[in-house]
């Protein structure tokens, strides 16, 4: 049976515990030795949107997923309001180098 995790290009190379491509991630745990996981965000959001019923979290890491659910519960003002926020700060950053 093909399980997301092996649809990561990653597979046959991780030591990675905790994939964000397990359905059972959240049901293991992280060993201080255990790898990170090489797959980028968008490869891994891909992978996930195939298995919606399957992840919980579509791919993603706990922490991503977070970000994502606070973020999309936001207001469009909400949302522009960060925005602009960030891009103020971005300018500033950029004004100091």
């Amino acid at each position: 049976m093909l399980l997301s995790y092996h649809e990561c290009p990653s597979f046959n190379v991780c030591n990675c515990n905790l994939c964000p491509l397990d359905p059972y991630v959240d049901e293991k745990i992280g060993l201080k030795d255990d790898g990170k996981c090489r797959a980028q965000k968008p490869t891994r959001m891909k992978i996930g949107s195939k298995y919606p019923g399957l992840l919980k979290y579509q791919g993603l890491t706990g922490k991503e997923w977070a970000g994502f659910s606070r973020w999309s519960g936001l207001s469009e003002e909400e949302k522009k309001k960060v925005k602009n926020r960030l891009n103020r700060n971005l300018l500033q950053k950029r004004k100091q180098k």
